[in-house]
């Protein structure tokens, strides 16, 4: 069973470093986004350049970027669902060295009228995915360690934020209304692919992580509302998260 499958060895079979050099360029923060027209508006408005870091695999190269105005901060495209976030985050860790982790995206609102116009800090998630379950004893919650913290800065910034439960799953296409039911019922506010399965690699390899949310579509209605999610419109609050997390990045740099 999935329950049984936490190890306490840190090391497997195989690891990142049997893959991959270590990188020319080493980084302190990386932020973790699944948007590549974000990174594609970053890079025309110079906000961010490519470094000498890269994870090259037969599935197409994820370039690392430097973040403008930012030393020791880079920006990458990852891989959605925590599977496959999670592995890139163990090659990101040992390439790059990087020790904070910010995730940027969206997700979908679970109550909407909580959410709307604010940005999602989720308190703790539920761990409907499977890669938590090597990383961290089985449990239905994983605290999210660093929330509270961000919760503080983004009050003293003036950001408006609900920092709430939230539900983890690998399965986007299984969201059926009983399964969405069950978890507003136990306090997700909102649904994302990777948050408990990140949380459990950070504390599994005492590393640091940050994620922060918009809400792109709903799934709290009779109906899916699809808002703007996939849309030209998600670029907007993509950037405004961005920016976010390199002030965030600026805050961690100095301790």
């Amino acid at each position: 069973m999935i329950t049984d499958a936490f190890s306490k060895e840190k090391y497997g079979v195989l690891n990142p470093d049997m893959c991959y050099a270590k990188s020319e360029e080493s980084f302190q923060t990386m932020i973790l986004t699944f948007s590549h027209p974000l990174i594609a508006k970053l890079l025309e408005e110079g906000a961010i350049e490519p470094s000498r870091a890269v994870i090259a695999s037969i599935g197409g190269d994820a370039e690392i970027y430097r973040v403008s105005g930012h030393p020791g901060t880079a920006i990458v495209k990852i891989g959605m669902g925590a599977p496959h976030a999670v592995n890139m985050c163990e090659e990101l860790a040992w390439i790059t060295g990087a020790v904070n982790y910010i995730e940027i995206g969206s997700c979908g609102a679970l109550d909407a009228a909580l959410t709307a116009g604010k940005v999602i800090i989720p308190s703790k998630a539920w761990r409907d995915d499977g890669v938590s379950y090597h990383y961290a004893p089985a449990a239905d919650w994983i605290e999210i360690v660093n929330s509270e913290m961000m919760a503080k800065l983004f009050q003293e910034w003036n950001v408006s934020f609900a920092r709430e439960p939230v539900w983890t799953t690998d399965a986007l296409y299984r969201e059926t209304p009983e399964a969405v039911a069950r978890h507003k019922a136990v306090g997700c506010v909102a649904v994302e692919m990777e948050c408990s399965g990140i949380q459990a690699w950070a504390d599994f390899r005492n590393l640091n992580y940050y994620p922060f949310f918009y809400s792109a579509d709903a799934l709290d209605e009779s109906s899916w509302d699809s808002r703007i999610l996939m849309s030209s419109g998600e670029l907007d609050p993509a950037c405004a998260l961005f920016a976010l997390a390199a002030q965030l990045a600026s805050v961690l740099q100095k301790h």
